[in-house]
């Protein structure tokens, strides 16, 4: 995938390669595509297999660029349709673009016009688009009848409805079904019974499934487990029985011990598509919905066309009323008929076919392109094995005229496997400049404003302010962090807009729908809180993968962020090294003074000096300190009841010599090294790196040789699961903009590796009651309008007259302006709001939060209200 297709550009696919791991890398790296039909769809799975990195792409396609392409497929432009030029032909050269790693070709004859398919023998998986049912039929079973199995997808856009199936062959291995870290548990106790029953430690859930395999180590007194692999059975969430553990052969169970899920292969098996279509295995996506009525649907429109040669003219009664017959025909075929048939989805389906919903072929085609990995790798569940859908957007064709987009990164290489507006000529230009010039490069109509600014509270008064948000219609998220979650969410609640949350994880995403004065926020729903892990347990003993990542992860923080920060932040306050030492002489001690002094001790001046600081903290976090602890609690040490101070969870650890032969402890060092010339301001070139003789510089240094790499934490991401995600919230987009009722938006959580793909309506603005008659939602907002005079009893007085409410208190931002209890706040009633808020110069309004008493005095809580909006009036 770099010079070769064993080795693995790490710069470029590493977020992709966390997710699939170096096997399925390589696999995919072999592996080569055949895909027929380069329209909307097509174009979609191209682009996403073609960032993925296979070896090859074949795109087939018979058809001349026609204008209603433009609206869905992006490669092709409006000269491609002038010039009638063939649509593979006109986009391959922007789809070589995308990865040169990947070989892109193109076939324009019309190749299945006759029955030799034997050119499909070539490649390992076959995607078929805009092709008629009894072609999709004869090359899948063509397809079927290698051996091995070519894996065969086909699927389509019909204006709002679509649908994708799957058969990967009678045998069909996966050697990963879910593509997560295999689960480990700590074991309390082991029964002898028939069968064992297996206990967790700390009562804490063990989180496997039943028909899991699971082998164990560590485990004490019965030591004939270690390393065997069981099968499990769910017992409790904290418990789950594995073998026959009452035999001489297990001894008691002492203490000790770990379970680790094993990875086991299983076999898929697939039926063919015509056997699928009178028995359809098909997906549910949606409660509400019945999955056999979309196959019904598509079905009768696919014999239509292998029928009429077309698709159903637009709006026509006659064409719409022959479907539905069409659909009859087919239900009546199917094994497990249906009782009803919607009528009026089939009449939906018949006037809009001709069309083709780009937020639908951008959410199906990165569906469709996880498939395909999936079938060249054998990693993550395969499709089992229809999926239709439709959605509510009827007459959805809109234009956004003007789009506003800001984020305050730079390009880097690894973005440009997992989207398609950046090139290599992008990397380490604005991602917010070069995006826009890029779309506009697709819709030359489009009128879009890049900023470069994170939206954050240092940003609200200059760019992000309420005028900005007011100026928005809606807005769209695309964040990576919960907490810029909430703010964004916060800022959108306080100014009443619609948001549109989404993300994405490897091959898990979400959306949500934030309707304004309609649905539930962002913040109406709270994960769980992340458990924290004790100091000591971080500095000493840390038991599992989650422990290590938070050690790694502070001491990273501490000596690559808040100690440099800490030290520019000294030399700010308090002047140069003269100033400095006045102070000193003076008698004054100023804050943080002896951490920068230490901070001057050991910081690097010099390359060289950073490759030793590198190689010291190998020995230290690496080997001295696990040497120092074992002689603090020798491996044999017992506690006052005479049980081993190592067990489970506490592991003795194992000091690391360094080596200088191995590549983990090297890379460690000078990634130390780099960083530590990054926050002393030591240049470093590439070219320096290159003619650096790293080795001899660390024999120089006055300790034992070398550091490992600590593993860096890289969040998974890919392009299938983010084209998927970016076509629904442009689908819940146009419902937004349609003003469309609240029964036809969709939350959607999906795991594309699974496959699981769930849509749910979203929850209702939850109502607050403060009194019988008066209730408010988290959108709603008081506000009071001021003058230079208004006093805190004019305040008060307001609520009063308008709502009978006593105020009990008043508070902005961290200060609490009034409350009745608190000794001197009941002098302040005569006192101006001005005086008592201090805005600064500019500001028009205050957000407020406010509270009242209780309408019984054995009420012990203040009544809630929505934020209190004051605007000063001067």
């Amino acid at each position: 995938m770099a010079s070769s297709a064993d080795e693995i550009d790490d710069s470029l696919y590493s977020r992709q390669r966390y997710m699939l791991g170096d096997k399925a890398m390589k696999k995919m790296a072999h592996s080569n595509v055949f895909l027929s039909g380069l329209g909307g769809l097509g174009i979609e799975i191209a682009k996403n297999i073609v960032l993925a990195g296979v070896k090859s792409l074949t795109v087939h396609d018979i058809k001349a660029a026609a204008w209603k392409d433009l609206g869905t497929q992006f490669f092709l432009k409006e000269a491609d349709v002038q010039s009638g030029r063939n649509r593979a032909e006109a986009s391959i050269a922007a789809l070589a673009e995308l990865n040169p790693n990947v070989a892109v070709k193109v076939i324009t004859d019309d190749l299945f016009a006759n029955s030799d398919l034997s050119f499909l023998s070539n490649y390992q998986c076959v995607i078929l688009t805009e092709t008629s049912l009894a072609t999709q039929i004869k090359v899948n079973e063509f397809c079927r009848g290698k051996n091995p199995a070519i894996q065969f997808i086909s699927g389509d856009v019909y204006g709002v409805f679509s649908y994708v199936f799957c058969d990967f062959g009678d045998n069909f291995e996966v050697a990963d079904l879910d593509g997560e870290e295999a689960r480990e548990s700590f074991v309390a106790t082991v029964s002898k019974a028939n069968p064992g029953i297996v206990t967790c430690l700390d009562n804490r859930m063990h989180k496997f499934d039943d028909g899991d395999y699971i082998t164990f180590k560590e485990v004490n007194g019965m030591d004939k487990l270690n390393g065997e692999i069981h099968q499990i059975k769910v017992v409790t969430p904290y418990a789950y029985s594995i073998c026959d553990t009452s035999g001489d052969e297990y001894k008691p169970h002492t203490d000790g011990g770990i379970a680790k899920q094993v990875k086991v292969p299983v076999i898929k098996k697939f039926e063919s598509l015509a056997q699928q279509i009178l028995k359809p295995s098909t997906m549910m996506l949606d409660f509400l919905k019945d999955p056999m009525a979309d196959h019904l649907a598509i079905v009768a429109l696919l014999n239509f066309q292998d029928k009429h040669s077309r698709l159903p003219r637009i709006r026509d009664e006659g064409d719409a009323a022959e479907l539905v017959s069409l659909a009859e025909e087919v239900n009546s075929s199917l094994v497990n008929k249906q009782n009803s048939l919607d009528t009026e989805a089939i009449k939906a389906l018949a006037y809009t076919a001709q069309g083709c919903f780009s937020p639908l072929t951008a959410f199906l085609g990165g569906v469709i392109a996880q498939e395909i990995l999936k079938a060249v790798t054998s990693k993550y569940t395969p499709l089992d094995q229809w999926v239709g859908s439709n959605v509510n957007v009827i007459g959805y064709f809109i234009n956004l005229y003007h789009i506003t987009i800001t984020d305050n990164d730079l390009i880097e290489k690894s973005n440009l496997n997992r989207q398609f507006l950046f090139r290599p000529k992008h990397i380490q230009k604005p991602k917010s400049t070069t995006g826009a010039e890029s779309a506009k490069s697709i819709n030359s109509d489009l009128k879009i404003v890049a900023h470069q600014n994170k939206v954050c509270p240092e940003t609200e008064k200059e760019f992000f302010n309420d005028k900005f948000f007011e100026s928005m219609d809606l807005v769209v998220n695309a964040l990576d962090n919960v907490e810029a979650r909430r703010y964004m969410d916060s800022r959108c609640v306080a100014n009443q807009r619609t948001l549109l949350e989404s993300g994405t994880m490897g091959a898990k995403g979400h959306v949500q729908v934030i309707v304004a004065n309609m649905t539930e926020s962002y913040g109406s729903q709270q994960d769980p809180v992340d458990e924290d892990v004790p100091y000591c347990t971080l500095k000493s003993f840390p038991a599992t993968i989650e422990h290590t990542i938070q050690w790694a992860r502070d001491k990273f923080a501490s000596f690559f962020s808040i100690k440099p920060t800490t030290f520019n932040k000294f030399w700010i306050e308090n002047g140069n090294a003269v100033t400095v030492l006045q102070k000193l002489e003076a008698g004054e001690q100023p804050e943080g003074v002896i951490q920068v002094v230490k901070f001057l001790g050991y910081r690097p001046t010099n390359w060289n000096e950073c490759i030793a600081t590198g190689r010291k903290k190998f020995e230290k976090y690496f080997n001295h300190k696990a040497r120092t602890l074992l002689h603090i609690f020798p491996r044999d040490s017992l506690l006052q009841d005479g049980t081993p101070f190592w067990q489970s969870p506490k592991r003795p650890p194992t000091p690391q010599v360094f080596d200088e032969t191995n590549d983990l402890h090297t890379s460690f060092v000078i990634s130390v090294a780099r960083l530590c010339a990054f926050i002393s301001n030591i240049p470093v070139s590439g070219q320096d790196l290159e003619h650096t003789n790293v080795i001899s510089i660390i024999r120089s240094v006055q300790v034992p040789e070398f550091i490992p790499k600590s593993k860096t934490i890289i969040v998974p991401a890919i392009a299938t699961t983010t084209a998927a995600v970016s076509g629904l919230v442009t689908l819940e987009l146009v419902k937004v903009v349609k003003a469309a009722p609240i029964e036809h938006y969709k939350n959607c959580f999906m795991n594309l590796g699974l496959p699981l793909i769930m849509f749910s309506e979203p929850g209702q603005a939850m109502a607050t009651q403060i009194k019988p008659g008066l209730k408010f939602t988290c959108w709603d907002r008081w506000t009071v309008k001021g003058n230079k005079d208004f006093t805190l009893q004019d305040f008060a007085n307001h609520f009063k007259s308008l709502y009978n409410l006593d105020l009990s208190m008043l508070v902005h931002g961290v200060r609490m302006v009034y409350v009745p209890i608190m000794p001197g706040h009941m002098k302040r009633l005569p006192q101006t709001m001005l005086s008592l808020l201090k805005p600064a110069s500019g500001d028009e309004y205050f957000d407020l939060v406010v509270g009242f008493e209780p309408p019984n005095e054995d009420d012990e809580e203040d009544l809630t209200a929505p934020p209190v909006r004051y605007y000063f009036g001067v």
